[in-house]
């Protein structure tokens, strides 16, 4: 018996009008199916494990850099980006005028 990993489960229809449906993930077989040129095509590398990513703690600000904030008010208070986009961004929109209309009148 040789151990493959089908990547996706396909049905195998041999030359002596047997069907044999594969699934997918690691399948043990015979040699002589695990070479057939149809299973090959469907085989892929059994793939390995990773293991978790390390997650780093976040780093903690200086106390002298960074005020203080409840993390609830943190939200509710604009940066100084926040305050430069709003100087930029006109208030009201003024209505933008439309090209005039040919002299011709459309037929009712």
């Amino acid at each position: 018996m040789t151990a493959i990993y089908i990547e996706r489960p396909f049905l195998l229809k041999l030359d002596n009008g047997a069907q044999r449906s594969f699934a997918a993930g690691e399948q043990e077989v015979e040699e002589a199916m695990a070479t057939h040129w149809y299973v090959q095509a469907h085989c892929i590398e059994k793939p390995v494990a990773t293991p978790e990513p390390v997650r780093w703690p976040e780093p903690v600000p200086n106390a002298e850099q960074a005020p203080a904030q409840n993390p609830e008010q943190a939200h509710d208070a604009p940066s100084a980006g926040d305050e430069a986009l709003a100087q930029e961004t006109p208030q009201k929109s003024e209505p933008v005028p439309h090209p005039p209309k040919s002299g011709k009148k459309a037929k009712p």
